[in-house]
């Protein structure tokens, strides 16, 4: 009798226990992302590409409307590495700021399947972010490069300023090509690092802007700025 039961239990867990993803999350890679005077943890959970330029991933980042034992707001979010675009921004909800990449995938893992499939997002479980400013592409050799356009000056801190940048791509063979412009305020821009596609010569930047956040307090923006490592090089730049 008790082994019936033990057999009736263990088939329960197999068929009913939620799916998550690979078998004990070991591919997992989040990027902690950081300003300086923010001490605060944001993340990024890398979750995939697609085979048309749509990559995926979680967003885990300082909330100030929520308490301080619970303030780190989950969002899954797809963003068109095309059009720089972002497809969709579906907010999951709140986290204690220490609560693990493991521990979010698994709470929310059917919503997450959910929104990937719909993109055709493919779960690769191998994403990791590479830091350097280099790319190595089909017997190319890329470089990422951020120019400062200019400075408007700040009046207080209701209006304090920005810094506006270009970021560039140039190609060891076939020349430079614009990526994005892009705004920040309080701090200057920062690269973080890129995500490589694995089915396509493609790659997703991120990129680190400030920004005016809640009672006008800094507040990081998190920039994905995608970039085709073959075409669109030698057009023309108007700085």
């Amino acid at each position: 009798m008790k082994t019936l039961i033990f057999a009736v239990i263990s088939f329960l867990l197999i068929a009913f226990c939620p799916r998550v993803f690979g078998a004990e999350l070991s591919w997992l890679t989040p990027t902690d992302i950081r300003f300086q005077n923010i001490p605060q943890r944001d993340r990024i959970i890398p979750l995939g590409f697609s085979k048309t330029g749509i990559f995926s991933y979680i967003l885990q980042q300082n909330s100030c409307h929520s308490p301080p034992e619970n303030n780190n707001k989950i969002s899954w979010v797809a963003v068109n590495l095309i059009t720089d675009k972002t497809l969709t921004h579906i907010a999951l909800g709140n986290e204690a700021p220490h609560v693990s990449a493991e521990d979010v995938l698994r709470k929310y893992h059917q919503i997450i399947e959910d929104h990937n499939s719909q993109h055709q997002i493919v779960m690769t479980y191998s994403q990791t972010i590479a830091t350097g400013k280099s790319i190595e592409s089909k017997n190319d050799k890329l470089k990422i490069h951020t120019k400062l356009l200019k400075t408007i000056e700040g009046e207080d801190a209701i209006n304090p300023g920005y810094k506006k940048y270009i970021s560039l791509l140039s190609s060891r063979t076939k020349g430079t090509k614009k990526l994005a412009e892009i705004i920040s305020v309080y701090e200057p821009l920062r690269y973080w690092g890129y995500f490589k596609s694995p089915f396509e010569e493609r790659v997703a930047i991120l990129f680190i802007s400030g920004f005016r956040g809640c009672d006008a307090y800094p507040q990081m923006r998190i920039n994905i700025v995608g970039a085709n490592l073959i075409k669109g090089f030698n057009t023309k730049i108007n700085n």
